[in-house]
């Protein structure tokens, strides 16, 4: 591995980055790792925005990688020690020196999807949804974690005079290779950024990773060809990676030919996201139509209660005149009482006056008898007291008054 500075002539850029970016309690934390981790975070975060344009929850993302993210790093790890043996053989157990670099990003492919289609089997989700996001998150991570190999001075490719020629320091002086990590880089940026645009205007459910598996195997078909320090098949002196890259791709095309054109169903595909919107449309529906019934019978209760409250307003205006009516009769009967009583103190005075008269004369006072015999004589009593024959005797009869005694 060169520890030089990194120099591209032709933009006018020279740098010398550490392997190293800084060290915790004696251990060194590498670029590597910390750029790798970057672009699983930006994946993630990528993944849980577009969730609900494929149909999905942030949790459904979020679980997938718990159980994808393990299984992909040590797919990619063993991927990288199969295909390069001949560093681990004096001494196996070093395979498990991950944080020393050697990851293969076909095998973290290969095993990532292998333990999703599990994934989906046991959660019940579809796979071919999951995998348009992780096609796309795929893309994400690649772009940013080439840069680790930036800093490693690694994957790198063959001499070269052409424009981008980067410069590595040697003991022999400064030699010019292809920069591969930044063509690819590249090639993973434009990928995303088509497919990312194209997800919206997708087909079906599994367009967007079969796009993905055709983009970057053509793409790593090239640039692996570039490159000085690839992976071989044993002993064939054929490249691992550029033969997945190219028949990844030639299976891809042809599976995206078939749903599109050549399929009986190709008219026939449901995107999940729309199946969720019209589920959701007819549940909403549900909902309002449940919401309107509730509205009326409101109504109707609201009603009810006017038309009570109206007949007990007329009940109250029907009392209202009773009372009314009772009111004046009992104001008569006052009135009556109060002449009544008008009358009685007359009555009483009249009475007053008559007695004070007896104290003052006596003889004022007679009987009515003989008031009425003086006015009217034929009315009189001549005989004796208590007779009612006439006198016929010439004397006058005595009268007692009422006054005398008997």
């Amino acid at each position: 591995m060169i520890l030089a500075a990194i120099t591209f002539p032709n933009l006018g850029i020279s740098v010398d980055p550490s392997r190293v970016a800084f060290s915790i309690f004696g251990k060194d934390v590498y670029w590597y790792g910390i750029l790798i981790a970057l672009g699983f975070l930006l994946a993630t975060l990528y993944c849980c925005k577009r969730a609900p344009h494929f149909g999905l929850v942030e949790d459904n993302v979020l679980d997938m990688l718990l159980y994808v993210a393990p299984v992909a790093i040590i797919g990619a790890r063993v991927y990288y020690c199969v295909f390069y043996w001949d560093l681990f053989r004096d001494n196996p157990i070093s395979c498990l020196y991950i944080w020393e670099g050697g990851l293969a990003i076909y095998g973290g492919v290969i095993a990532g999807a292998l333990a999703l289609l599990v994934y989906s089997k046991v959660k019940k989700v579809k796979a071919s949804v999951l995998l348009d996001l992780g096609g796309l998150g795929l893309l994400i991570g690649q772009m940013i974690g080439r840069w680790g190999n930036f800093v490693n001075r690694e994957a790198y490719g063959a001499p070269t005079d052409s424009f981008l020629k980067m410069g590595l320091e040697t003991a022999n002086g400064v030699d010019y290779y292809h920069p591969t990590f930044f063509y690819e880089s590249m090639w993973n940026l434009a990928g995303f950024l088509i497919l990312h645009w194209y997800s919206k205007r997708r087909k079906y459910d599994g367009q967007i990773f079969t796009l993905y598996v055709a983009w970057y195997g053509l793409g790593r078909g090239f640039i692996e060809g570039l490159r000085m320090d690839s992976l071989y098949l044993f002993d064939t002196g054929l490249r691992v990676s550029q033969i997945l890259g190219f028949a990844s791709c030639l299976v891809a095309v042809g599976l995206l030919i078939w749903n599109l054109y050549l399929s009986p169903k190709r008219n026939c595909h449901v995107l999940l996201v729309d199946a969720v919107r019209q589920n959701s449309g007819e549940a909403a529906q549900e909902d309002f139509d449940a919401e309107a019934e509730e509205s009326a019978t409101t109504r109707e209760n609201c009603e009810t209660v006017d038309t009570d409250c109206m007949q007990t307003g007329e009940q109250g205006t029907s009392n209202m005149d009773s009372a009314s009516l009772f009111t004046m009769e009992n104001d008569s009967v006052e009135a009556d009482f109060g002449e009544t009583e008008t009358a009685g103190e007359d009555l009483s005075k009249a009475g007053a006056s008559t007695l004070e008269t007896v104290g003052k004369d006596p003889t004022k006072v007679v009987s009515p008898t003989l008031k009425t015999a003086e006015t009217d004589p034929s009315k009189g009593n001549s005989g004796a007291p208590g007779s009612l024959e006439p006198n016929t005797s010439g004397r006058p009869t005595e009268v007692l008054t009422d006054t005398d005694d008997a």
